[in-house]
């Protein structure tokens, strides 16, 4: 028996190099009421299967509590930081990252590269924006913050 939540993990093929989603686009939050929440749903049917497995896995079973946050009274981790991954790639695959390093600590047939590839990914992606001298934004500081997350807790997790 599976606890809440957890599935097993979807193929990952086609998502690692899938970048022509972006191009800035907003996603559609739509009623969460299907799931018995108010939380925000997104339509992210565009993207790879992979990808909207560990969104979806994030949204039901990430908190604020993951990164170490006190609160978040305006639900900021699943509706302003979820929106600003929709539009900076390396923030995108590193909450998935994220998502899927969560999904493998609780997941008996976890493996390490079921969230590294991800990770790998938005490290790419970043250090490619960073050579390129492209502006700095919202999605930059996120996305270095959300690797140092995953950082933090792989290296408490391997000590």
């Amino acid at each position: 028996m599976q606890d809440k939540g957890i599935s097993p993990s979807p193929s990952t093929e086609g998502s690692i190099g899938h970048n022509a989603h972006l191009n800035n686009q907003r996603l559609t939050k739509q009623s969460y009421s299907s799931l018995g929440s108010d939380r925000p749903k997104y339509e992210w049917s565009t993207l790879p299967q992979d990808l909207q497995f560990y969104l979806d896995y994030f949204c039901k079973n990430v908190t604020h509590h993951h990164y170490s946050l006190k609160n978040d009274a305006e639900n900021f981790m699943h509706t302003e930081f979820l929106d600003e991954a929709f539009r900076n790639d390396a923030l995108l695959h590193a909450v998935v990252g994220f998502s899927a390093f969560q999904h493998t600590l609780h997941n008996p047939n976890g493996k390490i590269q079921d969230f590294l590839q991800y990770y790998n990914k938005a490290v790419s992606i970043l250090l490619r924006s960073l050579r390129r001298g492209e502006r700095r934004t919202m999605g930059t500081l996120l996305a270095i913050l959300q690797l140092a997350t995953i950082e933090v807790r792989f290296s408490l997790l391997i000590q």
